[in-house]
């Protein structure tokens, strides 16, 4: 009976905690100095898995290369990059603490009035079984 009683608690308790670890290990970091945020979105599920998603965009009078030079190495997206005309997509995925599958992938474009950057970052933590 009282196994009924722990093993939820502990599942909410670890959708707390993973929660609070998710927003603070760097959604705000998608954020290019001195950029202007334009739309940005955040959503979170919890079950069956938690998983919290940020979608950003932003615009920056920086330079291109300034630009895309800042979230390769932020990100570590480098070699993952594809030249698309004007723009430049990069993505990446990998397993964090064993059982958190992150995503990243940013867009970057150059336009007659500056850069434009589109940031979408996702977690999921999985509850049951690890990852394969």
């Amino acid at each position: 009976m009282r196994r009924r009683v722990v093993a939820p608690i502990c599942v909410l308790l670890l959708a707390l905690v993973g929660s609070c670890a998710l927003a603070s290990r760097g959604y705000l970091a998608a954020d290019f100095p001195g950029a202007t945020l334009t739309a940005s979105d955040t959503l979170v599920h919890y079950l069956p898995n938690l998983a919290v998603r940020r979608t950003s965009a932003y615009r920056s009078n920086a330079p291109f290369t300034e630009v895309y030079n800042w979230y390769s190495q932020r990100f570590s997206l480098g070699p993952e990059s594809h030249a698309q005309g004007g723009c430049i997509l990069m993505a990446r995925s990998f397993t964090s603490l064993w059982i958190v599958r992150e995503q990243i992938t940013v867009t970057v474009c150059g336009t007659p009035n500056g850069q434009m950057m589109f940031v979408s970052r996702s977690s999921v933590v999985r509850y049951g079984r690890v990852w394969p």
